[in-house]
């Protein structure tokens, strides 16, 4: 009986542990396709204002081409995603910047890698 009792005990233990491995929202909250499109949709338009941009592809072509390799490729990764843009411009800034190897750390590569593949360089 004893050893039954320890087994129970033991297999409520795990399944215990592993409710813990699964991860919990902290606002319980999941977001809708349309609330995250709005979330998108306001970024972008506060970016086209901030940066005086009168489109989208002006955006991509001014301010995130010259932030290539530094501080605007995760905007030109997410934007090649949502539409249909030219990144030329962003491209060769990027291959600029690799090739002047101001990549020092192994992330900033994979992330330059990331951003090429998703503007379509091969």
């Amino acid at each position: 009986m004893r050893t039954k009792l320890h087994a129970v005990l033991c297999c409520f233990a795990v399944i215990l542990m592993l409710f813990r491995l699964v991860p919990i929202r902290a606002d319980g909250y999941a977001y809708t396709v349309g609330e995250v499109q709005s979330l998108i949709d306001g970024i972008v338009a506060y970016k086209l204002q901030t940066t005086g941009s009168g489109s989208v592809q002006d955006w991509i072509s001014g301010e995130i081409a010259s932030g290539a390799g530094a501080s605007s490729d995760w905007y030109a990764m997410a934007l090649s995603q949502d539409g249909d843009y030219d990144f030329s411009g962003y491209r060769a800034a990027l291959e600029s910047a690799v090739a002047a190897g101001g990549s020092a750390s192994a992330t900033t590569r994979e992330k330059n890698a990331l951003a090429l593949c998703a503007c379509g360089s091969t």
